[in-house]
Order: structure tokens, then C-alpha cells, then sequence
């Protein structure tokens, strides 16, 4: 009798095993995937007219996929034929039909959803249009400074000059274009192990594997700052502007706010500041201090303030969708205007 109980407990032991290897054996073989051994199993889907932001996260999700497993996928207009899963990358009919609304979505907000057979990487994008307002190139500064000084009656230095700075032409993105589904490929990048510690590869961690799983995931991500950006990058094509740029949007970061860093040079850069205003300018042992890094300001003075303040008013009239205006002197104010009434 003891040995037929242990004969039946032996059995049913083996029974829970085999069912477990059962179930994890269906278990595996339900999974999807988007890389199998090395080869693709998906395709990267964006719109026939995919925004600069969605144009970017494709290709740079192409890009990352490979390193991690070798296997390249295809980035097409319409999913394909020849693979079973799709990855909708920024809005496009795709994503209208597999039900991901975008409409909820504000400034660099994203989604990472999954179905049976897709993810989506989507966010908010848009795609600035420069206007004639916009400097295009550092030969373009003397149209924009008359075309200033005309709309606001005041020999103020324009805003504008160095909008041409904010363009990256090899990535063919603005510093300030709306980037959601760019975030959205690098947040479902992290999720895989990818880490970006320097600009360029130097600074990359890539993780390896020949298996990538389609993930089941529904997330909204809103970000916590509307502002966010380090004055590392420039956008613009000199030395090594576009590494800097991709790890710029790698880490998160967005447009800066306008004017930030020297913008007191609005009004202190004015060509008839020196002649006309000279109580602008900070006072160092009996005499204005022009020239150091573009002249430094006499906070007391009232005429400086009442012209930040009409130049802020100007910006926000020309420029209503902005967020925020920055005041702040040039580099090296380290010591305070010696004027009687900063003192």
C-alpha cells in the first residue's frame, strides 16, 4: 500500500512536469516576433508623407534593430507581404486602422502600443515651416534686421539671426520640430537595453541578441518638462553637428526657449545703444563697460528694463505660440554694475 501511494505520487509529479513543459513549449511558440535567429520577421511602416520626426525614427530604428540582431528590416510605405508583423512608425493610415489615436497627444507627447500582428511607435509631430521671417543663412541677417527693425519702429537687434543654426541638413530636422514618434523609437530602444552615453558610437551601449519579441505594452508617456534642452547641439553642419544632434534626441531633449543665453544683447547689441544709452551698460570704476563679451548690463537701469520688457511684448505679438521668452545677460557677468543705485 506505501509503495503503490509513492507510485502515485510519482506520477502525478511527472504529470505536473510534462503538462509545464507542455505549456511553456505553446507558450514559446505563441510568441511573435520581430527578429527570429538573426532574420526578420517585421517590417518598419511609415506614411507616404511621413513627417521629418517619423522619417528620422524609422531610419533610426532600422538602424539600431540591426545592431542589436543583425537582421535588417525593411522600412516601406505599406506593410509587406512577406513577414507577419508590422512596426507603424509615426501616424499614417496604418495607424488610423489599427485604432491608435494621436489626437490626445500634445507637443512631444507618445504612445507604444502592440496588437496581434503590430506596434505602433506614434507621437505628435510636426514639422516647422519656416516663413521669410526666418534666417536661412548667415547672409541672410541684413534682410532680417531690416525687416525687424521696420515691424517694431526700433534699431533692436532682430531675434531671428541665427534660425539657421536650429537646422540639421544631413537629418533634415529643425531644433524645434515636433518630434513625439522620434521619442516614442527611442523609448521602445530602451526598453530593448540600448543606453546612449556620448554622441557616436564611442558613447553607445547595444545590446546583442538574434530574438526580439513583440512586446505586449499600451502606454501614453507625457513628458514631465516642456522645456528641455542642454546648448551642446548644433543643429547646424559644423564639425560634428550631427552626431550631436541624434543624441540630443536620443536623451530627450527638445527646442530651447527662445532668447536663451545673451538675449540682454537684443538691446545692448543695438548699434545706437552705446551713443544714446550708455546708463544701459554697467559702470567698472568710473566708466561703461561696452565691449567685454558685448557690454554688460546696469540692471537698475530703467530704460534697459522698459525696452526688455516692450522687446518681450514685440517677440510674444510676432511669435504667439511661443512658450517662454528668456532675459539673461552675456557670459562673464560676474561681477554687478558699480553704479550708485546697483549698489
Amino acid at each position: 500500500m506505501k509503495n503503490k501511494s509513492l507510485t502515485g505520487f510519482n506520477f502525478a509529479v511527472f504529470m505536473a512536469f510534462a503538462l509545464f513543459v507542455c505549456f511553456a513549449s505553446l507558450s514559446a511558440s505563441a510568441k511573435s516576433y520581430l527578429v527570429k535567429d538573426g532574420q526578420p520577421k517585421a517590417d518598419i511602416v511609415i506614411a507616404d508623407k511621413p513627417t521629418r520626426a517619423a522619417k528620422l525614427a524609422a531610419n533610426e530604428l532600422a538602424l539600431h534593430l540591426f545592431k542589436i540582431s543583425g537582421a535588417q528590416l525593411a522600412v516601406t510605405n505599406a506593410p509587406g507581404k512577406d513577414v507577419q508583423i508590422h512596426i507603424y512608425v509615426g501616424r499614417s493610415d496604418w495607424t488610423d486602422k489599427a485604432g491608435v489615436a494621436v489626437d490626445d497627444l500634445k507637443k512631444d507627447m507618445y504612445k507604444v502600443v502592440s496588437g496581434d500582428s503590430w506596434l505602433a511607435l506614434v507621437g505628435h509631430d510636426n514639422d516647422v515651416q519656416p516663413d521669410e521671417s526666418w534666417c536661412k543663412s548667415p547672409a541672410d541677417r541684413a534682410r532680417i534686421q531690416a525687416e525687424w527693425e521696420k515691424k517694431t519702429g526700433k534699431t533692436w537687434r532682430a531675434m531671428g539671426l541665427s534660425h539657421f543654426k536650429s537646422y540639421n541638413k544631413e537629418l533634415d530636422i529643425w531644433e524645434i520640430d515636433e518630434a513625439g514618434s522620434l521619442y516614442a523609437v527611442y523609448d521602445f530602444l530602451r526598453g530593448l537595453g540600448v543606453e546612449w552615453y556620448l554622441p557616436g558610437e564611442l558613447g553607445e551601449i547595444i545590446p546583442k541578441t538574434a530574438d526580439i519579441v513583440l512586446p505586449d505594452v499600451n502606454k501614453t508617456v507625457k513628458p514631465d518638462v516642456g522645456g528641455r534642452s542642454i546648448t551642446f547641439a548644433d543643429f547646424f553642419q559644423w564639425g560634428g553637428a550631427t552626431n550631436e544632434v541624434l543624441w540630443h534626441f536620443r536623451l530627450g531633449l527638445g527646442a530651447g526657449i527662445a532668447g536663451f543665453g545673451h538675449s540682454m544683447q537684443v538691446i545692448l547689441g543695438d548699434p545706437n545703444a552705446r551713443t544714446n544709452h550708455p546708463e544701459y551698460f554697467a559702470l567698472y570704476n568710473g566708466k561703461r563697460d561696452f565691449y567685454s563679451r558685448g557690454g554688460k548690463p546696469c540692471l537698475s537701469s530703467e530704460g534697459l528694463f522698459s525696452n526688455m520688457l516692450a522687446y518681450a511684448r514685440a517677440y510674444f505679438d510676432a511669435n504667439p505660440d511661443a512658450p517662454a521668452f528668456s532675459i539673461m545677460p552675456t557670459d562673464g557677468f560676474s561681477v554687478m554694475c558699480q553704479c550708485d543705485l546697483c549698489k
